[in-house]
């Protein structure tokens, strides 16, 4: 995913490395990416999908561009994932989703 960065939100690629420190704990993916890591991340149902995701992405690396951690920009904490649901279409295209923590 490109870096994108604006007043309120930053959107970076959650890589391979930060979806393994996740399935460590939030202190480890503290330490990989230097953002703040709220105690409810990540949501279970996106936790469970992690292992499927770092298999998927270490064979089909260039999919991994649209994995994404979407962080609150003045405080520096991670707020929500988005990705997408399977590969892309006959004709390159993709459905995207989103989850944001609840706080």
């Amino acid at each position: 995913m490109p870096y994108v960065k604006t007043d309120r939100l930053t959107l970076v690629t959650f890589t391979i490395e930060m979806m393994k420190a996740t399935l460590i704990d939030n202190n480890q993916l503290e330490k990989v990416t230097n953002f703040n890591v709220p105690i409810e991340y990540p949501v279970a149902v996106y936790k469970n999908l992690l292992p499927y995701k770092i298999e998927r992405f270490s064979h089909y690396p260039e999919e991994n561009e649209w994995e994404g951690i979407i962080i609150h920009t003045e405080d520096n904490t991670i707020i929500g994932d988005m990705g997408f649901k399977g590969g892309p279409g006959k004709n390159g295209e993709m459905d995207l989703g989103y989850s944001i923590l609840p706080g």
